[in-house]
């Protein structure tokens, strides 16, 4: 068994306000990084992020405990290093930007409009990354205890680098916070995402949080 993912293309350099309607459908009381709020925005970007690697682990920690019972160490060993990658990435979530990278966001002044088109579709990026992340190690919980060792040891594999994506994303943004060009952070010269395929794929993110929040009773 392997766990199938799909690959994610480039995000454009899209206007302002179409990435802060994407944003604001999925994260209630996002601004769009507005001078007096930058940091509260960035801190609830990172909390979002930090529910979808939560997820993710809770998925790995079920399965991980399974194999820990049968007694299947390699996959179990193989499983704990990923889910320290998963605590470590936690970690940075948690942890408040700090030097120059605070240091523009605590300030009052606007981000510039392409600064600020940059940051925001880096951080699209980094949600349907880390969306990906989570169903994956859905999928990995849902179909690894009836999987052959090889085949597991692969999945956990591609589990790995979707996580290492998500991660390098990531420390990304704090270069793009920083003003570095998208192109120079990301290595990237041109897009092909079109703004009807983002906002299609934050869509189906808005869907499942909707319906988290349905079964959980948030909705009544």
């Amino acid at each position: 068994m392997v766990v199938a993912v799909a690959a994610l293309s480039a995000v454009p350099a899209l206007e302002t306000a179409a990435l802060n309607i994407a944003i604001k459908k999925l994260i209630s009381g996002f601004t769009g990084y507005s001078p007096s709020s930058k940091m509260d925005d960035d801190g609830v970007v990172r909390e979002y992020i930090r529910t979808l690697n939560s997820n993710a682990r809770r998925s790995l920690t079920t399965l991980r405990d399974w194999l820990r019972d049968e007694e299947r160490m390699d996959e179990w060993k193989k499983l704990e290093r990923v889910m320290v990658k998963v605590d470590e990435f936690d970690s940075s979530l948690r942890t408040s930007l700090t030097g120059e990278a605070e240091r523009a966001l605590k300030g009052t002044d606007p981000i510039p409009k392409q600064h600020l088109e940059n940051l925001l579709a880096q951080d699209i990026r980094i949600m349907e990354q880390s969306k990906l992340v989570e169903e994956i190690c859905q999928k990995l919980l849902e179909e690894g205890t009836s999987t052959d060792s090889a085949d597991l040891v692969e999945s956990v594999n591609s589990v790995a680098a979707q996580l290492n994506s998500s991660i390098s994303m990531f420390n990304e943004r704090r270069s793009l916070i920083n003003g570095l060009p998208l192109s120079v952070v990301t290595g990237e010269t041109s897009s092909s995402m079109s703004i009807g395929t983002i906002l299609g794929g934050l869509s189906l993110l808005l869907v499942v949080g909707l319906g988290i929040a349905w079964k959980t009773g948030v909705l009544g």
